[in-house]
């Protein structure tokens, strides 16, 4: 089980105690951060920061070559944005048309 998944297990079950005693405020479970994965624009910066520092590195003559100006650059690709369709638009509109917001 994942350290999170714990976490929120035993946040659940003092969730229970409390509620037996009569206290309606819930515990917070104390979630561990969680490294993600880093997508197409963070390895383009990353890949132009290194490219940066060796060609420094160069002429500074603390190394022979480049390796990153040689490497396959990372392919980043926005996505389109897709504009709603009127009727989705207005059945949306229609939705909220009751709330206070």
């Amino acid at each position: 089980m994942k350290k999170n998944q714990v976490a929120i297990a035993k946040a659940k079950a003092q969730d229970e105690v409390r509620k037996a005693r009569g206290l309606k405020r819930k515990v917070k479970p104390s979630l561990y951060p969680m490294p993600r994965s880093f997508g197409p624009g963070t390895a383009k910066l990353v890949h132009s920061t290194l490219r940066a520092a060796l060609s420094a590195a160069v002429r500074a003559e603390e190394v022979t070559r480049n390796v990153a100006a040689q490497a396959e650059k990372p392919r980043h690709r926005r996505k389109k944005v897709r504009p709603w369709q009127p009727e989705t638009l207005g059945l949306w509109l229609d939705s909220i048309a009751d709330h206070r917001l």
